[in-house]
């Protein structure tokens, strides 16, 4: 009786084996399903980042110095430029990049958003020293579109003293952006209906969604508006948790 117990033990086997490996396959081709949709959805955010009239009016402005022989700061700002574009077709087809990286992206758009206001934007970037920015991944473009939309829809319509702020830090275990403008807010931004609110803070809740289930992370985000002690808009806060 032996023989036909050890055919059925290896039948058996044989059977767990055929579907473990179906499962396998499953979860392969289901995280290969996600990962196609997060980078549709980032190649759709892309699409997005760099709007025509802000590449139109930075290429004119740098025209414009060209024209008036001011090549330093016209070389500058190409310089500036064409990192900007680099970078965006580098990650383009990417799911994540390091908030190193991310924030590199962030810092050459803002060089370039502030000739465009002439200099009426005051920016700053710090991080706590302990935070290696080259070892956080997020998924790219995260938090350059919540500067982005700080800077089309609150700061572009607030007349002068415009400021915007990203600050790093450590939080219990976790590592926290928090992004912070004095612009118009976004109450008074749908009043006054800037173009597409919205859609690109739309398109990052998928991602972010749709990252956290494919790489087991946690990354969260909240949008606050600041208001003074009557109420009125006074500007956005955005804290990302990674």
């Amino acid at each position: 009786m032996k023989y036909p117990v050890f055919l059925a033990e290896y039948l058996i086997l044989l059977l767990i084996f055929w579907i473990m490996q179906k499962m396998q396959k499953k979860l392969v081709q289901r995280k290969f399903e996600t990962e196609k949709k997060l980078i549709r959805r980032q190649m759709a955010l892309s699409k997005r980042q760099l709007e025509p009239h802000f590449m139109l009016n930075t290429l004119n402005n740098i025209g414009f110095m060209f024209a008036k022989e001011n090549k330093d700061d016209a070389q500058y700002y190409f310089g500036r430029f064409a990192s900007l574009i680099h970078r965006g077709l580098k990650y383009a087809d990417q799911v994540e990049t390091t908030l190193s990286e991310e924030l590199e992206f962030v810092k050459d758009y803002l060089i370039l958003q502030k000739q465009r206001f002439e200099g009426e934007l005051k920016t700053t970037i710090e991080a706590e020293d302990e935070i290696d920015l080259n070892t956080i991944k997020i998924p790219h473009s995260l938090i350059f579109t919540f500067v982005e939309n700080a800077v089309k829809h609150g700061l572009r319509h607030k007349p002068d003293n415009r400021q915007l702020s990203i600050n790093i830090r450590k939080s219990r275990s976790k590592t926290e952006v928090v992004i912070t403008d004095n612009g118009i807010g976004r109450k008074q931004s749908k009043v006054m209906k800037t173009t597409g609110t919205g859609k690109g803070i739309g398109i990052v809740a998928n991602i972010v969604e749709g990252y956290n289930k494919l790489y087991s992370h946690y990354i969260s985000y909240e949008v606050r508006d600041l208001v003074d002690d009557s109420g009125e808009g006074i500007g956005t806060e955005v804290r990302v948790v990674v």
